[in-house]
């Protein structure tokens, strides 16, 4: 039926048939998708992101989805003046979710050429999204972060707040957290700031890095860590190895950044 039909497409279904099916029809769907899919992977290859990157005098290391691009994280370091570090999350799983991560990469790259300030990024991605101009069946949760003058910036819609780990060990959820993109047209974004003096490292995540683990907490994590130097080139390593559970146990896809001066 075409009411069926259309709730296909919304799931992104990348083809239907409908009985009776030819032999030339079926191999023409396959062949269809199989190119698709290659495409796909070769855009991924192309722009496969380093595990280690520098902004300024931070390094950043990355892990999991957001380098195997194989889900709907992403991440992006713009060259831009303030060298910000955005980290976003589609809705769903997979293909799907990641050619969603595509349009919304574009935007922003879009966005960002125009030389647009920071602070109005999320404010027109979110018009976009509300007018449904991109990514009509999908959400997207995204964090914009830079550092300056050793204080860390952020603009948050809907995405998991920073974390910061102090000199001493000890572990703070930072606040900060706004509204998805496209519920609504007039929301302001806030400006959200946290002076790094004692920071050893922050913490930039997904929610699956903790839905994976059945978590609440990252300190739940850190516990696991507690023969770790803290202030080790390694404990970016080490963090990542720590939160890692069985294949069977993935429920989300999981990415994590570490950021700190070592």
């Amino acid at each position: 039926s075409e009411e069926l039909i259309k709730r296909i497409n919304l799931l992104g279904v990348d083809d239907y048939l409908v009985k009776p099916v030819s032999k030339t029809r079926l191999l023409q769907s396959i062949e269809r998708i199989v190119h698709r899919f290659s495409a796909l992977k070769y855009l991924i290859n192309e722009e496969r992101m380093q595990t280690r990157q520098k902004i300024g005098e931070f390094n950043t290391y990355n892990f999991g989805s957001i380098i195997s691009q194989n889900g709907g994280d992403f991440c992006m370091y713009p060259h831009q003046q303030q060298a910000p570090v955005i980290i976003g999350d589609m809705m769903g799983h997979g293909i799907t979710a990641l050619k969603e991560s595509f349009a919304i990469k574009g935007f922003l790259s879009g966005c960002l050429a125009t030389e647009i300030p920071i602070r109005n990024v999320l404010t027109t991605l979110n018009q976009a999204l509300y007018e449904q101009r991109l990514c009509k069946t999908s959400l997207v949760t995204l964090l914009i972060s830079f550092i300056e003058n050793n204080i860390l910036h952020w603009f948050n819609a809907g995405h998991p707040a920073p974390c910061v780990i102090t000199k001493n060990g000890k572990l703070i959820q930072l606040n900060g957290t706004d509204p998805l993109l496209g519920l609504s047209d007039d929301h302001v974004y806030q400006h959200y700031s946290y002076d790094l003096k004692d920071v050893e490292h922050i913490l930039l995540f997904t929610d699956g890095w903790l839905d994976n683990q059945q978590l609440s907490d990252v300190d739940q994590i850190i516990t696991k860590l507690t023969d770790e130097n803290v202030q080790s080139e390694e404990f970016a390593y080490a963090l990542w190895q720590a939160s890692q559970v069985e294949l069977t146990a993935e429920i989300d896809d999981a990415s994590l950044i570490v950021i700190n001066k070592h």
